[in-house]
């Protein structure tokens, strides 16, 4: 029985992971739509699947049957959770990030050669374009704000030495403006320009870090301590309700999930990601996150495209990324189109741009 697959015009290069059959059948090869459709290339998929049972939001519609001895299924409206955007001006990864998907600012980072870049971009929601230079470049650093107000903290400096500076952008210049409580490097952060929020990292002299700290606009205060300290984790969210997810304590990547409320964290029950990893991005609100990318090992040992969303209980999987990556920029967007920019896959920093549809 032949098996022909009809897709909505325009809509090429589908990915059909999610896609089920009836029957287990390889979907390897070019299928010719019929009934008037327009042909559409559907090669090298990667899987084989079972049972039509998939509700998601992949799936606007799924219908199998037949069509005289033809066994017909019909993918109507099935949109890619990613699409591509207008790429950076420079592949860097490890950097900072402020603003919103429409409105983005990234600096610093990993340029080429392991050495930070001092570079400054911003994203308009169409496209990038070069924005000044940082006075004191870092990667590995952490940050928070928006376009016009916003922070980079700590991290390794063009010599390799890990730094405490927190540098503040005002929209036009940078300025140091405090000297950060620690030490250190691949810490997460979250929150405003007022209200930030930097947790866990790696600290010297003593490592991983439990600690977070708070930024009032002018200066820094302590925070409740993490339940699990780490590094190389992710963070979204507000001051005080922030979320922060995976990372590295010691040994494998973690998948544990904490949230903060402005004084304490609390580890989540039943709250862990479906794939532990390392420098993943995240962006969203504390009951609605996105996280994706990430690596299984520092910093980019095998490289992710998967992609999990947080509904304030528990992570469920979505559609993957087009380019995997670890280390990439991320800011949240209305009704979660969020930007995702940078990174490095298994073999150099990239400079591409995926925006997140659902």
């Amino acid at each position: 029985m032949a098996l022909t697959v009809i897709v909505n015009k325009g809509i090429v290069g589908i990915s059909v992971t999610n896609v089920q059959l009836l029957e287990s059948e390889s979907l390897n090869g070019t299928y010719t739509a019929i009934s008037g459709q327009t042909n559409v290339l559907v090669s090298s998929l990667p899987v084989t699947v079972t049972n039509v049972n998939d509700n998601s939001k992949y799936l606007k519609m799924v219908a199998l049957g037949l069509c005289g001895t033809e066994e017909k299924l019909i993918i109507t409206g099935l949109p890619t959770a990613w699409s591509t955007e207008d790429p950076m001006t420079i592949a860097k990864s490890f950097g900072g990030s402020a603003g919103t998907a429409t409105a983005t600012f990234a600096f610093g980072g990993n340029w080429y050669s392991n050495q930070p870049s001092g570079c400054a971009e911003y994203y308009n929601g169409t496209a990038w374009s070069n924005n000044g230079s940082m006075t004191r470049p870092v990667q590995y650093g952490t940050s928070f704000g928006d376009a016009s107000d916003a922070y980079s903290i700590g991290g390794t400096n063009t010599s390799g030495v890990l730094t405490n500076f927190t540098s503040a952008w005002n929209g036009f210049n940078w300025t140091v403006c405090q000297i950060y409580p620690v030490l250190g490097n691949l810490a997460a952060g979250t929150g405003t320009g007022n209200a930030g929020l930097v947790m866990g990292g790696n600290s010297f002299p003593s490592g991983y870090d439990s600690c977070s700290t708070e930024w009032n606009g002018s200066a820094w205060s302590n925070g409740g301590n993490l339940q699990v300290a780490r590094s190389q984790q992710a963070a979204s969210g507000t001051q005080d309700a922030a979320l922060m997810v995976t990372g590295k304590n010691s040994g494998n990547a973690l998948n544990c999930t904490e949230e903060y409320d402005g004084t304490s964290w609390s580890l989540i029950s039943g709250g862990n990601v479906n794939t532990a990893r390392l420098n993943p991005s995240a962006a969203g609100t504390q009951n609605s996150t996105i996280l994706a990318g990430g690596s299984l090992g520092y910093p980019n040992v095998n490289p992710l495209v998967c992609t999990e969303e947080y509904n304030g209980t528990t992570w469920s999987t979505k559609g993957g990324l087009t380019n995997c990556r670890a280390g990439a920029g991320m800011t949240s967007g209305a009704s979660n189109a969020d930007l995702m920019f940078g990174g490095m896959n298994s073999t150099q920093t990239v400079k591409c741009t995926e925006m997140f549809n659902g």
